[in-house]
């Protein structure tokens, strides 16, 4: 398990707020006993940030995602254009996402494919799968699924 820490300015645009930011995110870490490694103050690479929407932050996910995918494939082979990489990526979420999923696909620029529920309005690991054997099969690179 890994946290991604995303920073949308820096310490010299705003001191101030990137201080509390990092106490606050340590403190939440550290209320929910998280390991060490996962904290701020850790040293290591280990935080976390406020967002302020769920729908901000799951476009950041995403964007996280997509980067090092792309970032993965082009280690595997430099020639490879980035834009052939992003080309190929899908993400997944269930029929019951809130829209900022799709959303975040959109302005991702990657597709985003809808995976049918169940009749409790959950997505069953046997249909995401299915769906990524298929999309594998068909050449394209699973790189996200969002529950939200």
């Amino acid at each position: 398990m890994q946290f991604v820490t995303y920073y949308s300015g820096t310490q010299a645009t705003s001191p101030a707020c990137t201080e509390l930011e990092v106490i606050t995110t340590d403190w939440l870490g550290k209320m929910m006993n998280l390991p060490e490694e996962f904290l701020h103050s850790s040293g290591g690479r280990g935080g976390g940030v406020i967002q302020s929407t769920a729908s901000e932050t799951v476009l950041l996910c995403l964007l996280a995602a997509r980067t090092r995918t792309v970032a993965k494939y082009k280690e595997a082979d430099p020639s490879t254009d980035e834009m052939q990489i992003i080309s190929k990526l899908v993400g997944y979420c269930s029929d019951q996402a809130n829209s900022s999923v799709e959303r975040s696909g959109l302005l991702g620029a990657v597709r985003m494919v809808k995976l049918l529920t169940d009749e409790n309005f959950s997505l069953r690991g046997e249909t995401l799968r299915k769906a990524v054997e298929a999309d594998k099969a068909k050449g394209l690179i699973p790189f996200f699924v969002s529950t939200f």
